[in-house]
């Protein structure tokens, strides 16, 4: 399970199972929000939504069916009711700290104690089904940043969530990162978490999407974005991208990588290497 929010109290919560690859929460994490979630949790291969009974109807219930739809015809839903629990020390008991590699670990707020070893320590404040750090697409990068991360580069992170890729890059000595979001909620979480790390300064956070970011040019780029977005982006990314700049994509499956793999050496990006961890790749190009 990737995160569980629940932000009020309430006596009891329909709880919907959207059996429906959590890579889709990227572009439908502000819709349900918008619709009244409170909470989402992610499984392996399916996620699911939490909405106050009190304010459930079934024109929600309607409209939640219609754009999951949108993302894959197939999907299928079962919904039940549950009662009230004490969600944060029920987050807190299942959220433990993330050791990626030899050179960062994860922690909540609440555990910052916990014994970095020599790594950098990564602090957040989980409030997203995405971005924790527990998922293989973030993971990925992650173990991937030391080898790529220059002193003093500037770096762009597209669809940075909780903003956990933009702030291990300023550990390994980027001078500035500029992070950007379409989703409102992400970019909150992410500013929260910067300033929990002591970043603000350095790392600078937008709403929007990549036509609205600086032009740069940047030495390093990362997306973790979903397969569809990502198919749009290579021609965007290349103009923003200085000589040998380096391009780190994940948010992609191992049978996504043939496509996205083909577009972007189209457009003009030379690739360099895959990394997997379970069904899910990262890949890396050069300019």
């Amino acid at each position: 399970m990737e995160s569980k929010t629940i932000v009020n109290s309430q006596d009891k919560w329909i709880e919907i199972t959207v059996n429906l690859l959590p890579q889709h929460l990227e572009q439908l994490s502000s819709y349900l929000f918008a619709l009244g979630a409170e909470g989402i949790s992610e499984q392996e291969s399916a996620f699911v939504v939490y909405f106050p009974a009190e304010e459930w109807t079934a024109e929600k219930w309607q409209m939640l069916q219609t754009v999951c739809k949108e993302a894959d015809p197939q999907v299928t839903f079962s919904s039940g009711e549950v009662e009230a629990q004490n969600w944060n020390e029920n987050w807190k008991q299942n959220f433990k700290p993330l050791i990626v590699g030899d050179h960062c670990v994860v922690v909540p707020e609440w555990d910052t104690d916990y014994p970095a070893e020599g790594r950098h320590k990564i602090i957040i404040s989980p409030k997203m089904a995405f971005g924790t750090g527990h998922h293989e697409t973030t993971r990925l990068i992650l173990s991937l940043l030391p080898n790529y991360v220059q002193k003093g580069m500037w770096v762009l992170d597209a669809g940075t969530g909780s903003g956990i890729l933009a702030i291990h890059a300023i550990q390994l000595g980027a001078a500035s990162v500029f992070a950007f979001d379409t989703d409102p909620v992400a970019i909150e979480n992410a500013e929260e978490n910067i300033a929990l790390n002591g970043y603000t300064k350095v790392i600078e956070t937008r709403i929007g999407v990549l036509s609205e970011a600086p032009e740069g040019p940047f030495g390093l780029l990362l997306a973790n974005i979903n397969r569809n977005v990502l198919l749009d982006l290579p021609q965007e990314l290349l103009t923003r991208a200085e000589p040998d700049a380096t391009l780190i994509l994940s948010g992609l499956l191992e049978n996504d990588t043939d496509l996205v793999r083909l577009t972007y050496e189209t457009a003009g990006w030379r690739y360099q290497t895959g990394r997997q961890m379970g069904e899910w790749m990262a890949l890396v190009f050069v300019k």
